[in-house]
């Protein structure tokens, strides 16, 4: 059960740690003990153990924006 998912709001941004890169396309992330599978739609490669800074684009379906720290912004989405 994945229970901080419901509490996300839009807006929020979150940190994440990636767990493992499945391939090209897909990478699995922790939030705060969610696992989570996420569709990479952007060309940025991604490595275990990474954090990445989330902004919660909408929640209904569950979207999420990758946060650069050089505020270059690259779409990512999410399927659970």
């Amino acid at each position: 059960m994945k229970t901080n998912i419901p509490l996300l709001r839009m807006g929020q941004k979150v940190w994440a740690t990636v767990e493992e890169i499945l391939d090209d396309k897909e990478i699995l992330i922790n939030f705060d003990g969610d696992l989570l599978r996420i569709a990479n739609k952007s060309s940025r490669r991604f490595r275990t153990g990474q954090r990445i800074q989330l902004h919660v684009e909408s929640t209904s379906p569950l979207h999420f924006r990758l946060v650069e720290a050089k505020r270059l912004q690259l779409g990512i989405n999410i399927e659970i």
